[in-house]
């Protein structure tokens, strides 16, 4: 696996069945930010996933691990993730408000006529949760 980093996206290429995979985690800072993504996302039909982490939170550091591992990205191929660091300060007003309160913290999200609505909420880190919720939400 590589892991390539420019401007604020992260790709990880992986090689699976002589194909490749990859998944885009996009790092947003920013309400301008977290909305281009969401509408982007909408527009490529897309499971949108907002990821509330911090570079000093070891179940944060796994969660990103597994989310770049081989059987995750086949496990959920729809999933797109914006992730947003609870320590920008851009964030700020973000972390609140979708009430942040325990990091991970991952929050499975829909565009609904110009509205954000919450599909699901995973706090800490609880890959099987994730990936429940995630195939309730595709299906």
């Amino acid at each position: 696996m590589q892991i390539f980093k420019f401007s604020n996206y992260i790709i990880m290429e992986m090689y699976i069945n002589k194909s490749f995979l990859y998944i885009l985690m996009i790092d947003i800072a920013g309400i301008d930010k977290l909305d281009e993504f969401i509408i982007q996302g909408t527009e490529e039909k897309k499971t949108i996933m907002l990821y509330f982490g911090a570079e000093w939170c070891g179940p944060c550091k796994q969660l990103k691990k597994r989310l770049a591992d081989n059987e995750s990205k086949s496990l959920m191929p729809k999933l797109v993730v914006g992730h947003l660091d609870v320590d920008e300060e851009l964030n700020t007003k973000l972390v609140k408000r979708y009430k942040v309160s325990s990091l991970p913290t991952q929050i499975l999200i829909k565009l609904d006529e110009n509205k954000v609505v919450e599909l699901a909420r995973i706090e800490g880190y609880d890959f099987t949760k994730l990936k429940l919720e995630y195939d309730k939400v595709t299906n």
